[in-house]
């Protein structure tokens, strides 16, 4: 899961790193700065780099890299190593096995820090 703020300017995602489940587990308010560097709240008065503070109801959830593509990888090639192409044909589904019960956790995460 990874957390974002909507940049007060420019509208693009801040993403930030946060152990938080819900809403509660962020501070109420924080200070994040936008990196994009065409972004400015008016007409020849550049902000690039300058923090602006944000409240945690601001703070929104979306879906990180699922487990679904690295999980198949991995047993893919592992699978694929040790009995050739059926292996990895068979690693592969059993990885997006995998892949698809923490998707399906992640997207409750999402789910619940969203409704928080």
């Amino acid at each position: 899961m990874k957390l974002y703020v909507a940049c007060k300017y420019c509208r693009k995602k801040i993403y930030f790193n946060s152990p938080a489940k819900i809403r509660a587990e962020l501070p109420y308010l924080f200070n994040l700065q936008c990196q994009q560097p065409n972004c400015h709240p008016h007409v020849g008065h550049q902000i690039y780099g300058r923090g602006e503070i944000y409240n945690r109801s601001e703070v929104k959830a979306e879906l990180g890299i699922s487990g679904l593509v690295g999980g198949a990888l991995v047993t893919g090639i592992l699978g694929g190593l040790v009995a050739g192409p059926i292996g990895l044909l068979l690693g592969g589904a059993l990885g997006g096995g995998v892949g698809s019960a923490s998707d399906q956790t992640d997207r409750e995460a999402v789910e619940r820090f969203n409704a928080s």
